[in-house]
């Protein structure tokens, strides 16, 4: 399993790691474990400046190009770029979103994703070196929309996985409620009737009617600034929530009961195929 060549006391602590193997849940493999900083590391002095500096404009937008040492290719946005310029007017993206943030693995921008400051900062530092090999990044946002009743003006959905990353940026799209009974509703069935009676909720429903049909955001309100969103989608007559089935039974063990989940499990039966 592990090679022999290591001293018998890093041997011994492989015992407190997992690996985790591919067939065991149909996945690439992974290998857990923690790695306790014990003490400063000696003569390394640390860069407290903006690593992109008075030369950000100049750094290149291409983060790894595909070669015969680098399998994978990414690329950051281009807030020129007429596909992120409607990202921002569709949702009303506010003018300090960081752009930067945003990658692809290529210049389709098919599906893009968010990558953190911190990350988004160290790039910049191998930005003309490309001595780091890169193989995944960031959490996906955003998708190219290709849904045959979308219409055309929904051209990207925003994504369930990374939806709290934009979500303080976002001014446009947006449903919000304190109502958790919608909420559940939209946990339950993927596809929700857009009216009144079935709603329950007059404000709810406002909201949602007056949207344009395409992608939108759900956000509830659990006080104490925190909230749960949802990826949703309006059709003419009807509401349909774009989440995964792992992301769906997630929300309905912790906000459904019992009885509640029982009626809930056509929608993860509905999830497998999303």
């Amino acid at each position: 399993m592990f090679a022999n060549h290591y001293s018998q006391e890093i041997l011994n602590e492989l015992s407190k790691c997992l690996r985790v193997m591919p067939h065991h849940q149909n996945t690439s493999g992974f290998f857990i474990t923690i790695i306790e900083k014990l003490k400063e590391l000696d003569d390394v002095k640390l860069q407290e400046t903006d690593p992109k500096g008075e030369d950000q404009a100049k750094l290149p937008l291409q983060i790894q190009e595909l070669s015969k040492t680098k399998a994978f290719s990414f690329i950051r946005a281009d807030p020129n770029d007429p596909d992120i310029q409607f990202i921002q007017s569709y949702f009303g993206l506010r003018d300090d979103f960081p752009f930067d943030q945003l990658i692809a693995q290529d210049e389709h921008f098919k599906k893009i994703h968010f990558i953190s400051k911190a990350v988004s900062d160290f790039l910049y530092t191998d930005a003309n070196k490309h001595q780091i090999d890169l193989i995944n990044l960031g959490v996906q946002v955003f998708q190219r929309n290709h849904s045959k009743f979308s219409g055309g003006e929904c051209i990207y959905r925003v994504v369930q996985d990374g939806l709290v990353n934009v979500l303080p940026y976002v001014t446009k799209r947006v449903v919000r409620t304190r109502n958790i009974e919608v909420f559940k509703k939209f946990i339950m069935a993927r596809y929700n009737s857009l009216t009144l009676a079935h709603l329950g909720d007059q404000d709810v429903f406002d909201q949602a009617e007056a949207l344009a049909t395409g992608c939108f955001v759900f956000v509830l309100d659990l006080g104490a600034g925190n909230v749960e969103v949802l990826s949703m989608h309006k059709f003419t007559k009807a509401l349909s929530t774009m989440v995964g089935k792992e992301a769906a039974l997630s929300l309905q063990l912790r906000y459904l009961n019992k009885a509640e989940q029982e009626l809930g499990q056509g929608f993860c039966t509905a999830a497998e195929n999303h």
